[in-house]
């Protein structure tokens, strides 16, 4: 036994997931750059569209992505990967798209789950359960750069990012006070939002020189209500 510094089986097999990523980013048309400070998110993958021959430009989409990988094996069984509270909530917080990626080491296949609603909402149900860690199956995601270059068009959409924040500040408020309903009202000045609570009469207003109060617990929205998770 020596003293010298040594790297765990967990981080060899995390760089190298990370290197097959990279490579499979790269042929599928990304450029995934590793951030240095790993905080929750691995790498930012920038969108690229072949121009000539020999040459591509950038679209101007990107993802944010975390790297998973896994090398367990288990008969019958298929491949997880695990995610703590702690990966959760960060992942969550996240403001662009955001995706995971899981790598297979034995087949060094690579497989993608977008953070939609669906997952926004699976992931809330855990942090409010007393479980410490949550799995997903490999079979349960997505495959292919082509499609991965494809879905992140979708997920990009103006439209499509308003439904996951409202549903994401939704899921705040609820937890925050139990019962409210975010609304929103599109106008010529934008978008406002406000929430319903159970508490009549929060606030009051100006009409027609008349002072009165906000039925059914009307409210404006307030800060955290914008607030990231």
């Amino acid at each position: 036994m020596t003293d010298a510094k040594r790297r765990a089986l967990a981080q060899k097999i995390g760089r190298r997931g990370e290197l097959i990523f990279e490579q499979w980013a790269t042929i599928g048309g990304f450029s995934a750059s590793k951030l240095q400070d790993d905080y929750g998110v691995d790498y930012v993958c920038q969108q690229m569209l072949p121009t000539s021959k020999g040459s591509e430009e950038v679209t101007g989409l990107s993802v944010l992505v975390q790297v998973r990988a896994t090398a367990i094996e288990k008969s019958g069984k298929p491949p997880r990967i695990g995610f703590s509270r702690e990966d959760v909530e960060t992942a969550m917080r996240q403001a662009g798209v955001f995706c995971v990626a899981a790598v297979h080491m034995p087949t060094s296949e690579v497989r993608f789950r977008w953070l939609d609603i669906a997952l926004l909402e699976q992931w809330a149900s855990f942090l409010k359960s007393e479980r410490d860690s949550i799995s997903m199956r490999l079979d349960s995601m997505s495959e292919g750069a082509d499609r991965f270059s494809r879905e992140l068009v979708q997920a990009s959409r103006p439209s499509q990012r308003a439904k996951f924040m409202k549903a994401r500040t939704q899921l705040r408020l609820e937890e925050v006070i139990p019962g409210a309903v975010l609304h929103t009202n599109s106008g010529a000045m934008g978008e406002l939002g406000s929430c319903r609570g159970p508490q009549p009469h929060v606030h009051r207003e100006r009409d027609g020189g008349q002072t009165r109060g906000a039925g059914h617990g009307d409210v404006p929205a307030d800060p955290f209500c914008a607030r990231l998770w």
